[in-house]
């Protein structure tokens, strides 16, 4: 049986899932916001969160995700989840399996295969051939 998916907006999420959500991005969330077409094909972006019992797409911006960690006293000053509040929630959510968080929208590597350099072939030079008609119209 799957979960089911809810869409909802951070501020409407209770406080152990938001603070699940910071154990699972404790670098933040803008750099994990994947963008989808809403039933009213809009473009909206949104972070995933996948709970025990049901999947969530979190509505933010960047902006918004920038902003809630900047106003957050359990993230320091570079935007990273301070190590005694890590360790607290990870204590608290033990039980519970954090899934990684699903990071969208990176560039993919590029791996460089070296050239391979082949030898040009020379052309060969032929004399036009001419047809009978064509030298008997010369002279």
């Amino acid at each position: 049986m799957s979960k089911p998916r809810l869409v909802t907006d951070y501020k409407k999420l209770d406080e152990a899932i938001q603070e699940q959500i910071k154990l699972n991005y404790p670098n933040g969330f803008d750099k994990a916001l994947i963008i989808f077409k809403n039933h009213k094909k809009k473009f909206v972006s949104a972070l995933p969160f996948e709970a025990v019992d049901r999947h969530y797409l979190v509505r933010m911006s960047k902006e918004l995700a920038l902003k809630i960690v900047k106003n957050d006293d359990d993230y320091d000053d570079m935007g990273h989840l301070k190590p005694d509040i890590k360790s607290a929630y990870h204590d608290k959510y033990d039980g519970l399996v954090v899934a990684e968080p699903i990071v969208y929208n990176q560039p993919k590597p590029v791996v460089e295969k070296p050239v391979e350099k082949k030898p040009v072939a020379k052309k060969k030079t032929t004399k036009k051939k001419t047809s009978k008609k064509a030298t008997a119209t010369k002279k």
